[in-house]
This record gives structure tokens, sequence and C-alpha cells, in this order.
């Protein structure tokens, strides 16, 4: 017991390292203050189901490194959380219990029913957040660590009504304790994701009338600026015609013998021509 009881120490200093140093700094989420919780979750079901010591030390020790994948960049969760617990075993005396605590781990993804007491305690362990309050706000705490990749509210609320619609606790004290709490927050989610998909709507309705707003006023410009094109050719048409016709009468003038010149307005230039001979 002493013996355990000191590893679990040295988890937690070891934790508190990993945390400090962890290639991923925006977790509001998954801090080390959730970890401590979940250390404490799995210790208070290990009791109430009456775990034996060891059973008792891997299922907090599986707990305890349960959710450190998510410090990384790395997307594959789980697995990187089994390296850090991989990396810990080398510098402790933890290899006679690695694989009970690898496989406790790992079973948190399995949904069946048919579990032993120790994989039921940690999988209750990591549900319990379901059946407790504030589960609104570490949903949206979960969408803000997500945020960069896929995340966004509305999403998540999706995923967390369909997660505790069909969710079932495996533990007698967790279903005692928790589902009237959890069945009260699938009610809230509810409420929330028909919120959240009207102010989707709206916002929606409200682009789409802007858009048309849009369109129309370039339909307005492209109808005004046609209009004023047709106006300019209007006008361009009637001054190469009033040109034409002027034109035309000079040049018939021209070629009757009028002219333009010496004093009158049209004076007939044979006429001087005749003048001249005589």
């Amino acid at each position: 017991m002493k013996h355990q009881e000191k590893i679990l120490e040295q988890s937690r200093d070891f934790l508190i390292t990993l945390y400090k140093e962890r290639p991923r700094e925006q977790t509001p989420y998954h801090t080390l203050e959730k970890v401590w919780d979940t250390v404490d979750i799995a210790e208070k079901l290990g009791e109430k189901v009456n775990l034996n010591e060891t059973e008792h030390f891997e299922v907090m020790m599986a707990s305890s490194f349960l959710y450190t994948g998510f410090w990384n960049l790395d997307e594959r969760h789980t697995q990187q959380a089994l390296k850090n617990l991989e990396e810990f075993a080398k510098a402790t005396s933890l290899e006679d219990s690695m694989a009970s605590i690898v496989a406790l781990m790992k079973s948190v993804e399995d949904d069946t029913e048919d579990k032993s007491m120790p994989e039921k305690v940690i999988y209750d362990t990591h549900y319990y957040f379901l059946g407790k309050k504030k589960l609104i706000e570490q949903i949206e705490l979960k969408s803000l660590e997500e945020e960069e990749s896929h995340g966004d509210v509305l999403n998540e609320y999706r995923k967390a009504f369909e997660l505790i619609t069909n969710h079932k606790y495996r533990t007698t004290y967790a279903i005692t304790k928790l589902e009237e709490r959890k069945a009260k927050n699938s009610q809230k989610l509810l409420a929330k994701i028909q919120k959240e998909e009207s102010k989707e709507k709206k916002a929606k309705q409200k682009s789409r009338k802007l858009g048309r707003g849009i369109e129309t006023m370039y339909r307005t410009v492209y109808r005004n600026h046609i209009n004023l094109s047709s106006i300019a050719d209007a006008k361009a048409n009637l001054i190469i015609r009033v040109n034409t016709i002027i034109l035309s009468i000079i040049i018939t003038l021209g070629g009757t013998g009028y002219t333009f010149f010496e004093g009158g307005f049209f004076k007939y230039s044979r006429c001087n021509i005749c003048n001249t001979l005589r």
C-alpha cells in the first residue's frame, strides 16, 4: 500500500511537469485541475464499489493519465496518453501493473456493457461530468479548446446531446447519484440546441437579405450605367447626323458654284468669272 501511495505521489509530480511543458498551451477544458478532479472521482467510485487495493490503485493511475494526450498537438489523444504513461513507468516500478492500467485506459472507448468492475469504474469516471451541474459551461470550454481545428459550440451541443441520450452509467452508485441530473442536463442541452439553431437560422436569413440587397444595388447601378450609355450614344448619333447634313449642304453648294466668301454669305462664283471675261 505504501509503495502504491508513493507511485501516486510520483505521478502527481510527473503530471505537473508534463503539464508545464505541454506543446499545446491552450487547453481550457483539459486542465491539470480536471486531472485531479478525475482522480478524486475514480477514488470515490472505487471505494463505493469496494475495489481491492490493487484494482483501486490501477483505476487511479489510469484516470491520472487519461487526459494527458490532449496536452499534445497530435490528435491521437489515447495513443499519446499511453506514451506518457510508458514514459512515467520507465522511471518507476510500475511494470507489474502496466498491462492492467493500459487496458483500463483503452476500455473507456468501449461502450459495451460486458465490463469488469474496474472498467465500469473508469468508464463512469470518464462520463461523470454528464450527471453534474455546469455541463453547459464544460461543453463551451471544450468547444473553445477545439476551435482551432473543428470545434464550434453548436456542434459540441449536438454531440453532447447525442452522447447523453445514448449513454448509460455502469456502476450502481453512478446510476443512483447521477441519472436524475443527467436527465435535466439533457433537457437543458436540447433547449440550448434549439436556441442556437434559431440564432443560426436568423443569421442565415439576414445574410440572405443582405445578399439580395447587394444584388439589387448592382442591378440598379448596371441599369443606370446602361441608361447613361444610351443617352450618350443618342447624343453622339445626333451630332453625327447634324454634321453629316452640314457637310452634305457644303459639298452640294460647292458643287453648284456657290461660295461663302467675298462679302456675301452665298455668292454665285460663276458670275465673277463671267465679269472677268467681259
